[in-house]
């Protein structure tokens, strides 16, 4: 069992992370869990203690409630396992990493927007929260079914991470996963050489898992063949340092249309 965190607004995003959590569920077995932090530091009382803090507290929390039943109602019919969620008050970083401490999760899975690049995606792993994780994360931006996984692997240290992670959450998973190094003109021979090495044992590693995997070349860039090739995947998975310091390794995963699996290591 992959015990899911969903963390949600309460907006269309956060409809697309739960659909997308159910998506996956149908593939692999998964608990899902929204949680959602209610934010309302800007009607916090005078007072700040005593009977009226604690009478604000329930009422923002009460709206909080009312606010996930909506959402949750509309999901129902879509998602008929997810868990009640969990609706907290607070500082939503800092509440979801204490809850995340609290109850050790597999996966995080949160909906963004359709709209950003690289440098964006860069700044959004570089905060408190995604720093802190210890799990893989899915930034979920649709809901399509998940036909194909594309991997995106850059050296030997995000391969062993990769495989890792996948050998967790696909066994036994018949959604083929395909392994592939994103190669740049800035990469040498050696480093090919050595990293379809690595490749090779990493699809012996999740083939060991039950895994349907295959290693495929990614086309030249700006190519129609390329585009093709990229626009039959329905989740992009890629390993990325912690402290990045450059947003050029995001630049491929962030052009593409399609949710991303990202493990921070």
């Amino acid at each position: 069992m992959i015990k899911t965190l969903v963390a949600t607004y309460v907006d269309l995003s956060s409809s697309r992370a739960i659909r997308f959590a159910c998506r996956l569920g149908s593939l692999i077995d998964i608990e899902i869990q929204p949680v959602y932090v209610k934010e309302s530091l800007s009607l916090e009382p005078a007072t700040g203690s005593g009977w009226a803090r604690h009478t604000w507290e329930r009422e923002i929390l009460h709206q909080g409630e009312q606010e996930m039943a909506e959402l949750m109602s509309s999901e129902e019919g879509f998602c008929p396992m997810v868990r009640p969620p969990e609706v907290l008050l607070g500082d939503r970083e800092a509440e979801l990493l204490r809850v995340m401490d609290e109850t050790p999760y597999d996966l995080f899975i949160e909906g963004v927007d359709f709209t950003w690049n690289a440098s964006s995606l860069h700044k959004k792993l570089q905060s408190r929260l995604y720093q802190r994780l210890r799990c893989p994360v899915i930034l979920a931006r649709g809901v399509s079914e998940i036909r194909k996984v594309l991997i995106l692997c850059h050296d030997s240290a995000s391969i062993d991470v990769l495989a890792a992670c996948f050998q967790r959450l696909w066994a036994d998973c018949a959604t083929p996963l395909h392994l592939a190094i994103p190669v740049t003109d800035q990469d040498s021979d050696g480093f090919e050489k050595v990293a379809v090495q690595d490749l090779e044992r990493a699809g012996n590693l999740l083939t060991e898992s039950r895994c349907d995997v295959t290693i495929v070349e990614i086309p030249e860039e700006n190519s129609d063949m390329r585009e093709r090739f990229l626009g039959e995947f329905d989740l992009v998975a890629a390993a990325v340092p912690k402290h990045l310091g450059k947003a050029g390794r995001l630049s491929l995963p962030a052009s593409l249309d399609v949710s991303l699996l990202i493990v921070m290591y």
